[in-house]
């Protein structure tokens, strides 16, 4: 077992320090797109995975259903998603990426990539590698208690 003692230690500890800073460069460099925090991840997984309905996108985010619904309805309510009735399930509703939203996918992705560049931008590409399985390693030890689904094709 390893030694967990230590606050500077603790991986819980860095993760939480860094979704903070996250969240300050996301807060500032959102504001040109009118975008909040919750927002981006759903536009960053739409644009990975278009035409997809509400509940796979909260599965595929591990995230909250009602916060999901809140945030596209303010991802349509700026004009960058469209809901729509699905062809074969009445009940459902499929998620548009508009034009608006592919205006803005080249700065968006930018804006993604700066955060991951100002992370890693002194790390070797071991390192990178390194770093991408261990927190990999570390997100299923935490969904084994607490996921939502399993989530075999993520990585």
């Amino acid at each position: 077992m390893k030694n967990y003692d230590s606050r500077s230690k603790s991986p819980g500890r860095w993760i939480s320090i860094i979704n903070r800073l996250s969240d300050k460069y996301f807060r500032t460099e959102l504001k040109r797109f009118g975008l909040g925090l919750g927002q981006h991840l759903l536009l960053a997984e739409l644009y990975d995975q278009d035409k997809i309905n509400q509940d796979t996108l909260a599965k595929h985010l591990e995230a909250d259903k009602a916060n999901v619904a809140r945030s596209l309805n303010k991802l349509e309510a700026l004009g960058y998603i469209e809901r729509r009735q699905h062809p074969k399930d009445k009940r459902s509703r499929v998620i548009y990426l508009t034009p608006k939203a592919m205006y803005i996918k080249d700065d968006f992705v930018k804006v993604l990539r700066g955060w991951s560049l100002l992370l890693c931008s002194n790390l070797s590409t071991e390192e990178f590698e390194t770093a991408i399985k261990l927190l990999q390693n570390m997100y299923s030890q935490a969904h084994k208690m607490y996921g939502q689904d399993t989530r075999e094709n993520m990585f």
